[in-house]
């Protein structure tokens, strides 16, 4: 089990259960939405992870693409891609 969250501490979240595959991404889309290149993230199984306080904001950043953010602080928090709904990536 692990747990995270933003900055201000707003939203939290929880995952259990292995990641499926960690990576350091370094897309353009990535890179403009954090601010930073590379950026890394964990895929989990999205049945696996939920929100245990607050509420995330959330960016289309493309057409498929939903990017999820703390709307006090600004810190990004998932990705998700809409074609591979039993996956997040944190």
């Amino acid at each position: 089990e692990c747990s995270g969250g933003c900055r201000c501490g707003r939203v939290r979240y929880r995952v259990v259960g292995p990641a499926r595959e960690c990576f350091f991404c370094h897309c353009a889309s990535c890179r403009r939405c954090a601010g930073a290149s590379p950026v890394p993230w964990a895929t989990f199984d999205a049945a696996r992870f939920g929100i245990v306080d607050g509420e995330p904001a959330e960016y289309a950043s493309s057409p498929q693409v939903r990017r999820g953010f703390c709307r006090h602080c600004g810190t990004a928090l998932t990705y998700r891609h809409l074609a591979y709904p039993d996956e997040i990536d944190v």
